[in-house]
């Protein structure tokens, strides 16, 4: 099921973040270090085709919808003379995250479970 829900960094209705579980599966397998560091930590695409265990079209699909809400960006490159594409979390990306869990953290202490 998808629910569509606010952009965290614009806060119109109309921005289409959906909140799937793919979608917030993949948010731990992102770098997500200090918000505060500028640094670049990233992760290679087909690392996290595999540790989510998703296909390759699906998982794009998935980082195409975060990157176009602002909450990740893409880098694609070469290593050698191998394509690569590299998934980095952004300042929004942080943020949105952190607001993730603690909603889901009063939920649980709301409900006891």
């Amino acid at each position: 099921m998808v629910r569509w829900r606010r952009s965290p960094s614009t806060g119109r209705s109309g921005d289409r973040a959906p909140d799937q579980r793919a979608r917030r599966r993949r948010a731990p397998e992102a770098p997500a270090g200090d918000p505060h560091d500028r640094g670049s930590k990233r992760v290679e695409f087909g690392y996290l085709k595999e540790a989510l265990e998703l296909t390759g079209g699906n998982l794009s699909r998935h980082l195409t919808v975060l990157v176009d809400a602002g909450l990740l960006d893409m880098e694609k490159g070469y290593d050698g003379k191998r394509p690569k594409t590299w998934v980095s979390i952004t300042r929004a990306g942080r943020k949105a995250f952190a607001d993730e869990i603690a909603a889901l953290r009063a939920l649980v202490d709301r409900h006891g479970v």
